[in-house]
């Protein structure tokens, strides 16, 4: 899912030096944390959904940036109240955004290309900041977004995204580099979540964004052990292949470098855990006592 949230500079700009602050930055590959009014909405929006900024006004209206929700100042949903910018008091709703591409005003995705390229969404209906997106029309608003702003920075991204409670099984299913996940690789994962949590830990996901603009999801990783999990739902010598070459991939955009390990639904069999072993992939499956064993 994505929001839409709009900016009108007739009615409220930035500080001096903040637009030109949050281009370059994201232009070299960097992400800006900043916080944006999501209009009346109250509910809906997760940590990891999509934030596009919509420039409003009689001149230049368009899209100039696109982010990601990051975690709000207190567990649960990421939306938070807070005063109005406008300057009454009033309290509003708010997120806050981790923007990974900002683009000049001139540069802007016009609303003329967008009206005709992305009918599925009214954009001259849009009058304040809540608007959702979702399935095909976010599928082609992305890929519009991403050919009209082109490549960034050679530089990778990594952004920690923590799971909602309220919404795992979509947390997980959200991002994946083969499609829908499974549902039971999105139980395993919650499962294990559970898990670190009576051990007094907790998990979070990685959204990485590579040079060449390529998004990456991980499954899960726990920080206490320093280990970076990748979920399979079989114990099949196919199953376990594409973990470990997952794995490695995700490994070499992390620092520092972590354990790797495979959550599995069961204990695998003796020449996969032979394989794991000898690559010094940690095997993780659930046991009858609740917990899971490690081998």
């Amino acid at each position: 899912m994505a929001v839409v949230v709009t900016w009108n500079p007739e009615a409220w700009d930035f500080p001096d030096g903040q637009y030109e602050a949050m281009v370059a930055k994201t232009q070299a590959g960097g992400t800006y944390p900043d916080d944006w009014s999501v209009g009346r909405r109250v509910k809906g929006i997760d940590v990891g959904d999509r934030v596009f900024l919509f420039r409003q006004g009689h001149d230049r209206r368009g899209l100039v940036a696109a982010g990601t929700v990051s975690p709000g100042p207190e567990a649960g949903s990421p939306i938070y109240p807070r005063e109005h910018w406008d300057g009454s008091g009033a309290l509003t709703p708010f997120v806050n955004v981790e923007w990974d591409r900002v683009v000049e005003v001139d540069d802007r995705l016009p609303v003329e290309t967008l009206l005709e390229a992305h009918a599925g969404f009214h954009w001259n209906s849009v009058y304040q900041s809540g608007r959702a997106i979702d399935g095909g029309a976010l599928t082609a608003l992305e890929e519009l977004w991403q050919a009209w702003t082109g490549p960034v920075s050679s530089v990778d991204t990594v952004v920690a995204v923590t799971p909602e409670r309220h919404q795992l099984e979509q947390y997980w299913s959200r991002g994946s580099d083969e499609g829908p996940r499974e549902l039971a690789e999105a139980q395993l994962c919650q499962r294990y979540l559970a898990h670190l949590e009576t051990e007094g830990s907790t998990g979070h996901r990685h959204r990485i964004t590579t040079g060449e603009g390529t998004v990456l999801w991980t499954d899960l990783f726990d920080p206490a052990r320093g280990e970076l999990l990748e979920a399979k739902n079989a114990t099949s010598r196919p199953a376990i292949r594409l973990a470990i070459g997952q794995l490695y991939d995700y490994r070499r955009y992390l620092d520092p470098e972590p354990a790797l390990a495979v959550l599995l639904p069961d204990r695998p069999g003796a020449d996969m855990l032979a394989l794991l072993t000898e690559l010094s992939i940690t095997a993780v499956w659930p046991d009858d006592t609740g917990g899971f064993t490690r081998r």
